[in-house]
């Protein structure tokens, strides 16, 4: 854990830059995850919305 203390430290004050904490960051396997063209579109949605995506109104793209 030392390494990433170094490198947030490092990076404290660059709002561009994230740590991720490799040492004890584990993964997460998904049963029946979506297709990236799923997930590419979800993103798109989710874009185009923007801060009204939690709105009760209907969203349209075109």
């Amino acid at each position: 854990m030392g390494k990433t203390l170094q490198v947030a430290a490092d990076r404290a004050y660059d709002q561009s830059k994230t740590v991720l904490p490799a040492e004890v960051a584990r993964g997460v396997y998904m049963r029946n995850a979506p297709s990236l063209r799923a997930l590419k579109l979800m993103h798109l949605m989710i874009s185009t919305a923007g801060g009204r995506m939690a709105q009760d109104v209907r969203h349209e793209m075109r």
